[in-house]
């Protein structure tokens, strides 16, 4: 999967939102993307809130380029939103991989969480790492000044 375009995911960006194809909302951040696929249950993902969003911040201050970052549930809204209170996770809103309306994280071949995504400009999925770490600061570099 890695440089293939990301598979059609119907997710839903903050709640109340409409349902968008994740590539779509991806292409529409202008850039490149961190993508973490979470649940509000697992222990990884709940240590992650506490300096999540300042670690992002500095590795796009480190690879130089503006990065979108978005967490990714398939959890109920009232979960995600215990789970968001309180915690600086940038961005502000959350992603909600809906079973209702599609295949949830199946078709991104997830298999656990906390799962995070590098996604470039174009929408192709680039770089990816199992717990809490983010890619390489020269993969993000290299990546995220790639023009698609």
């Amino acid at each position: 999967m890695t440089g293939g375009l990301l598979p059609s995911v119907p997710v839903v960006l903050g709640e109340g939102g409409a349902p968008v194809q994740l590539a779509a909302l991806l292409a529409g951040a202008g850039g490149c993307s961190l993508v973490v696929a979470a649940s509000v249950d697992c222990p990884y993902c709940r240590a992650m809130r506490l300096d999540w969003g300042s670690r992002v911040r500095g590795w796009a201050d480190s690879v130089d380029t503006p990065v979108a970052s978005f967490w990714m549930f398939e959890d109920e809204w009232a979960e995600i939103r215990t789970f968001w209170a309180g915690y600086d996770m940038d961005p502000s809103q959350p992603v909600f991989a809906d079973r209702r309306v599609g295949p949830g994280f199946d078709p991104l071949g997830i298999f656990g969480t906390p799962i995070t995504y590098l996604v470039d400009a174009a929408g192709r999925l680039r770089y990816g790492t199992a717990g809490d770490l983010l890619p390489p600061v020269a993969v993000g570099s290299r990546v995220c000044k790639e023009r698609p």
